[in-house]
């Protein structure tokens, strides 16, 4: 529970990219999106910007664990005893408490259990090749229909990290009969 005693100082990290912030605009300034899910929340900076965007609620997926890939930048590893407090602190600094439903754990476990339909997925999790295309392929199923799929981490220049995300999506896409529209590293079926 965040109280004012343990509520820790607001703070980003500046890895939520403005192309994923102009890609995410443009979904909202069409699309009538009520409800989200996304897969991988970190400190939160995504989330607050989906929350604010969403009419109901954000539903964030996460370990708020040190993920492997992130162990090669020290300032994430500073935080990794911290991070769903941060992310919590975050959230309440930003009034969003009321829009974000955090779901700690893995995403294969929490798409088990998950009984939502929403309108809008944002997959920026594990950059595996194996977790993406599973994250898509499963959380798909929870979309309505004309739901929207989307994400992070689209070539980012860090190759061990993006490929296995455009192998995903590249994949997946063809399997949903779907173009890929990209700008820098956000991505997303159309």
């Amino acid at each position: 529970m965040i109280t004012q005693d343990n509520l820790l100082p607001l703070k980003f990290d500046g890895s939520f990219s403005q192309d994923c912030k102009i890609g995410l605009n443009s979904i909202f300034d069409i699309h009538n999106i009520q409800n989200a899910v996304e897969i991988g929340s970190w400190i939160g900076e995504s989330s607050i910007f989906i929350a604010s965007k969403v009419r109901n609620t954000l539903y964030c997926i996460d370990t708020w664990e040190l993920m492997k890939d992130q162990k090669y930048f020290q300032s994430y590893v500073d935080m990794k005893d911290k991070i769903y407090d941060q992310f919590i602190s975050n959230v309440a600094h930003s009034n969003l408490l009321d829009k974000i439903i955090p779901i700690k754990g893995k995403s294969e476990v929490a798409v088990k259990s998950f009984n939502q339909k929403i309108d809008l997925l944002y997959i920026d999790g594990d950059h595996d090749y194996n977790n993406v295309k599973h994250d898509i392929l499963e959380w798909s199923r929870k979309l309505k229909p004309n739901g929207i799929i989307c994400g992070d981490d689209w070539g980012d220049g860090y190759s061990q990290f993006s490929k296995g995300v455009v192998k995903a999506v590249t994949e997946c896409a063809r399997l949903f009969r779907k173009e890929i529209y990209t700008m820098g590293q956000f991505w997303r079926l159309i």
